[in-house]
């Protein structure tokens, strides 16, 4: 982890290369939506993968990653999200240092539905 931490640097962050913005997610292939909301945030606020998006949704809670970690692919990038960042951003340092490619979501519920907007799920269905 010391390591990972050392490139974490000032042109780390603020060039936002851990950063997955809205407008990109849907446009990225072999992608993981990892959401570390509690079971609780996510009976509130659910999300559903759909067939023409190019993305794949799974629901661990923060505090179950290191025991199901063999549920998450290698092969996808793995972009974490949660409301308020924190749990994201602790989960992008654990999968950084798991070897795991990975992202942050940039943003909380706003930009995650603005996903979701009848016009970008028109054109996700024509393709």
């Amino acid at each position: 982890m010391r390591e990972i931490f050392k490139v974490m640097d000032f042109e780390f962050w603020g060039t936002g290369k851990h950063k997955m913005l809205p407008e990109k997610f849907l446009e990225t292939e072999n992608v993981l939506l990892l959401d570390v909301r509690s079971k609780e945030e996510v009976s509130v606020v659910t999300i559903n993968e759909a067939e023409f998006f190019s993305f794949k949704y799974l629901n661990i809670p923060f505090e179950e990653l290191p025991e199901r970690l063999e549920e998450i692919p290698k092969d996808k990038l793995i972009v974490t999200f949660c409301p308020g960042k924190v749990r994201s951003t602790i989960a992008f340092a654990f999968f950084i240092n798991e070897n795991y490619n990975a992202k942050i979501f940039d943003g909380g519920y706003n930009e995650l539905t603005s996903l979701f907007k009848t016009g970008k799920i028109y054109k996700a269905s024509r393709k």
